[in-house]
């Protein structure tokens, strides 16, 4: 998943990058919820955001049990790996 942000100018693209303790299948997965999980706080901010969670209920499941089998918290990795990555994609702006 790459991390972009409107703002900046540079266009150079900063992967997420996990802590190695996920396999690429689990990384998939995270990615997957990654992006359920920033389309849902954006559609939340105008009211909308039930319909998302409705369908994708199982990918956010699967990632959450892979979060918490590692010791972590999904909504916690989701912010850390995509506030490294913008530290990176304005480092390389």
């Amino acid at each position: 998943m790459d991390f972009e942000t409107s703002g900046l100018e540079s266009k150079k693209e900063v992967h997420l990058e996990w802590p190695a303790a996920f396999s690429p299948e689990e990384i998939a997965i995270l990615e997957e919820a990654t992006r359920v999980y920033n389309a849902s706080h954006n559609l939340a901010q105008l009211g909308m955001d039930h319909e998302l969670l409705r369908n994708s209920t199982e990918t956010l499941a699967q990632a959450k049990a892979i979060c918490e089998a590692k010791g972590y918290r999904l909504e916690s990795l989701i912010e850390s790996v995509q506030a490294e990555a913008e530290k990176k994609y304005k480092a390389a702006a």
